[in-house]
């Protein structure tokens, strides 16, 4: 994904949102794809949260503005904190954190962002692809945000390309 995104960006800081095509993305990457747009007072809209995400936290955010979702421990204001420095940075983000849901299950997730401009300046858009994966498990049955228990961030890494 971050090859494309650089493809697509040329010798520019950002591409546009315009010219990502979906069906230029390998099929079994697009349930992981989420795209969020940046609106006025820097409130993220999900735009489009893929089925592997839908599946990870329970239901589909499309159409969710973030700052209007439950806090859950802190893992809300994490959230808008590394959408905020994206923004900050306009340029892409990785992220790896851990999720502790009840019953003890863990999953690892790992995160990239990357940012869309429409005028070669500001952020627009993120485009995430993220995937989840069970560290401890003994029941693989799905989990929602009201089984959350906690979060910690192992890695974070702006990618200046």
């Amino acid at each position: 994904m971050l090859n494309h995104w650089c493809a697509l960006r040329a010798n520019r800081v950002m591409p546009t949102r315009r010219e990502f095509d979906p069906t230029e993305v390998p099929p079994k990457t697009l349930p992981n794809l989420m795209i969020v747009e940046i609106q006025e007072e820097k409130r993220f809209l999900y735009r489009l949260h893929g089925t592997a995400h839908v599946e990870a936290v329970g239901w589909d955010l499309t159409g969710s503005y973030l700052d209007e979702l439950p806090e859950r421990g802190g893992y809300r204001d994490y959230i808008i904190g590394i959408y905020e420095r994206l923004v900050q940075e306009r340029a892409p983000l990785f992220t790896e954190s851990t999720i502790h849901w009840k019953d003890y299950v863990t999953r690892s997730t790992q995160r990239l962002m990357m940012p869309f401009s429409n005028d070669g300046h500001t952020v627009h858009h993120v485009l995430s692809a993220q995937v989840f994966e069970f560290v401890r498990c003994d029941d693989r049955a799905k989990f929602n945000l009201t089984d959350f228990e906690g979060f910690g961030e192992t890695q974070r890494y702006v990618l200046h390309v």
